[in-house]
């Protein structure tokens, strides 16, 4: 739903096409006008532009997988 909301701020026409246009135009409405959402969309703006806490999760080039046999042998190895 973020894509959409933002095709939608781009360009006011927009309406995907999976979703019939009385529910699209309840959507609008809700987005502009319930309190939480905002809230909440201002929040998640934040936490998308943050480089800071949870919203990092990756272990460069290096999959988790190969991280983890990476760590196996380190421990089986330094002692």
């Amino acid at each position: 739903m973020y894509q959409e909301r933002k095709n939608y701020a781009e360009n006011s026409e927009y309406r995907p096409k999976y979703i019939a246009k009385p529910i699209w135009n309840q959507l609008i409405h809700y987005w502009a006008s319930d309190k939480i959402f905002k809230n909440l969309s201002v929040a998640n703006i934040a936490n998308r532009a943050s480089n800071q806490g949870s919203s990092i999760h990756t272990a460069g080039s290096i999959s988790m997988g190969e991280k983890e046999r990476r760590m196996v042998r380190h421990v089986i190895f330094s002692h």
